[in-house]
Parts: structure tokens; sequence; C-alpha cells
């Protein structure tokens, strides 16, 4: 910064910005990675040297702060971002790197710990640290889409102190922890049906717009079938705005496979607006048979006279579209029912 500020105060703007008579600012150090870089960070972490982190086209690279290379690690994919988040071990780093394969790779140094497919292409990453008691530590991991989609992912590779504390159980059992073979869909299964018809008396509550007549509704019918008891269920409904639910969460006390659970939700249009999409998703989170927390998702798509409602034609329209075509026209009312 001092090199910079001495060479801005040599003359006026005009002169500094000409590169022939201007004073001639030099690098301490250079290295070419023989490709764009996509993104620069700096690593400073207790338990390890200083470290230029810079994510390439096809390569990561690994400098210390004089210059010198101490890793490349090449990519078979193309990476969209990444993000340096902790030192493990003495002189390693770990660091996250997202790709256009809509998948997130952790790794330390070269090795790839684990990774996790995704719904979209992460073009920025953040992890968040919370410390629940001295030997509870987990990491969760914001992703961020080009759309402003978020998505966050609970980091269990990463619980560190709580491995530890259990590796001597491990070994008790010859090194390996046999775990009974379930499957996630096993325990729990989540239906979503859409009534084709709109409501015949709306549901709509909280409508923050004007318009003539009522807001037209259409119910949910959830069903969730269990192979085993289980108790506490959390059920949530995701409507994109500006629709809205008469309630978006609910807790079941317990569900049995003797007596499978239905449940009815209302959506409806509660802003003024129109939805990016017309898509509607359920989540139930539940513990399953191991013990582990278990998060199942279905997606129902809701119908566009939710929302659309068809209008005689106006002639003098402020936007027109017309198209022609050599075979019959089909009624809209067909076309979009």
């Amino acid at each position: 910064y001092q090199v910079l500020a001495v060479a801005s105060e040599t003359g006026g703007r005009e002169e500094c910005q000409n590169i022939k008579s201007g004073k001639r600012v030099s690098a301490d150090w250079t290295y070419n990675i023989g490709e764009q870089a996509l993104d620069i960070a700096v690593v400073e972490y207790p338990d390890v040297t200083p470290y230029v982190l810079v994510l390439g086209e096809r390569h990561i690279f690994c400098l210390t702060d004089s210059g010198v290379l101490k890793f490349v690690k090449k990519l078979e994919y193309d990476p969209s971002c990444f993000l340096p988040y902790a030192s493990l071990s003495q002189n390693s780093i770990n660091f996250l790197v997202g790709s256009h394969t809509k998948s997130l790779m952790v790794y330390q140094d070269v090795m790839l710990k684990w990774m996790a497919k995704m719904e979209f292409v992460p073009v920025r990453i953040q992890v968040a640290n919370f410390a629940l008691s001295n030997s509870w530590t987990f990491f969760l991991q914001l992703l961020w889409s080009e759309s402003g989609k978020l998505m966050d992912i609970l980091s269990t590779a990463s619980l560190v102190r709580v491995c530890q504390t259990h590796r001597h159980t491990f070994y008790s059992f010859s090194g390996q922890m046999i775990t009974p073979s379930l499957k996630t869909e096993d325990d729990l299964s989540l239906n979503v049906h859409v009534s084709p018809n709109l409501d015949d008396v709306s549901l709509a509550s909280g409508v923050e717009f004007s318009q003539e007549g009522d807001v037209p509704s259409v119910t949910l019918r959830i069903q969730m079938k269990s192979r085993l008891v289980l108790q506490f269920v959390k059920l949530e409904v995701h409507c994109p705005w500006p629709l809205a639910c008469n309630q978006s969460d609910f807790t079941l006390s317990e569900i049995n496979p003797n007596t499978p659970s239905e449940t009815f939700v209302a959506v409806f249009q509660r802003f003024h607006g129109l939805p990016s999409h017309m898509e509607v998703q359920v989540s139930a989170t539940y513990s399953s048979a191991t013990g582990g927390r278990r998060v199942i998702m279905v997606k129902a798509h809701l119908p566009a006279k939710l929302v659309l409602k068809p209008v005689f034609p106006v002639k003098a329209a402020v936007h027109k579209l017309t198209i022609d075509t050599n075979r019959p026209a089909v009624s809209l009312n067909d076309l979009f029912p």
C-alpha cells in the first residue's frame, strides 16, 4: 500500500495514469498459473502458516506468502466457487469447492474427504460454526445459486470432537461399526396430492392486495405412511412468493404404521405479484431407526388458475402478440386448463 501511495504522490492524476512517464510499480513476486484465476483467498489460521489459495479453471494452487508453490490440485470438473474454512491438523488446509455439475466437494489439501449433490450450481459458499457445548461442534454450510436460492448442508463429517470421543467404541467392534441396512424412504413415505379444482369456498386469509371477488385457494392433501412408530415428526410447507398457505408447519406427536397420517393445507395468493414458479415443496423431518435426523422432501405443481384467470380480448392492448400458423389453432382453455 505504501508503494502505491508514493507512486500516486509523484505527480497528478494524468501523470500517474501515463505508463510511459509515471513511476513504475513492481510486484514483490509473481507466479504464472497458466490459466484464468476465478477466485483468490488468503488463509491465516493459528495452526498453519499464511497461504494464498487460487481457484483456477482446472486447478487449485496453494502458494506461500512469498510466492513458493506448496501444492496443486487438478480438478476433473468445472469449478464455480470455493472457500477455505478451517485447519483441522497441523499445516493442512480444508476448503470447499462448488462445481457446475451441482456438487459440493470438501478437501483437506489435495485429498477429497466427502462430497454432496445439490439441486443447483452454487455461486457462493459460506460456513457458519456452532458450538453447542464443550464436546459438540458442527459446521453449517450455506450455498447460494444464481437465481437467489439458498441451501444449507449440515457437515456431519466435520463433527471432529464427537468422532474422537467415540473412536474407542468403533474400534471395539474389530475396527468396524455395524449398522442395520435401512433406507431413508423405508422409515417414512410422503405423498402430496393437489386438488384439480379450486376450493368451492375460498380459505384464503391475510390477503394483502385488493381484487374483485374472493382470492381463490386450492387444497393439498399430504399423506404420511411410516414403517415403524415415529415420534415428533415436523412437517413444513414452502410456497413461492407471493403464495402462502393457511398453516405452513405442523408437529405430529406420533405416526403409527397402522394409522397413516393425513393433513390438509390450503394454498392461495397473499401478496400482489406473480410467482416465479408454481411448485410447492413439502418436507418432513424425523428421527430414523438408527437415531439420525432425516429429512424427506416432495414437490408438487399447483394449477395455473390459482393465480391466472381468463379475460375477454382487448383490442386496444398495450402489448400484443400475434402468432401465425399453418395448423388449426387450439383453444387456450385446452392448453391451459
